[in-house]
């Protein structure tokens, strides 16, 4: 995990994830346990009452039981792109938005289950 404070206003993070998980007894490769994850994040705080944020989510290939071969597969990797904002209407309201999946990647985890596409999502929120 590295961070880093640009500016006052501007700060990124990575996160990486090396995964070595093995079965002991069959000495193959555990399923759905991809080897890499990396996640990049900016979080920007573009007025005083409004904040964007973005997270890049790369995962590397991983083995899997094939949801109609039965047998053991390698599933590709994928890159996710997510995106949110928040905007601060008053001390008590704020107005939120994200979209997850902003390039509508097309990826399955675990195999034969699709992921879903691009997707928003809204609201507002109340802190008492």
């Amino acid at each position: 995990d590295l961070s880093w404070k640009v500016l006052d206003t501007l700060s990124l993070r990575a996160d990486y994830t090396y995964t070595d998980a093995i079965d002991a007894s069959t000495k193959l490769e555990l399923a759905r346990r991809p080897r890499n994850r990396l996640s990049l994040t900016g979080d920007w705080q573009a007025l005083p009452d409004l904040n964007l944020d973005a997270t890049l989510l790369v995962t590397g290939p991983q083995s899997d039981i094939g949801r109609e071969s039965g047998i053991t597969e390698k599933l590709g990797g994928y890159t996710v792109l997510n995106l949110a904002a928040s905007y601060r209407l008053t001390e008590t309201w704020s107005l939120f938005g994200r979209i997850e999946n902003a390039t509508d990647t097309d990826y399955q985890s675990p195999d034969g289950f699709l992921r879903p596409g691009i997707g928003a999502y809204g609201g507002i929120k109340a802190s008492l």
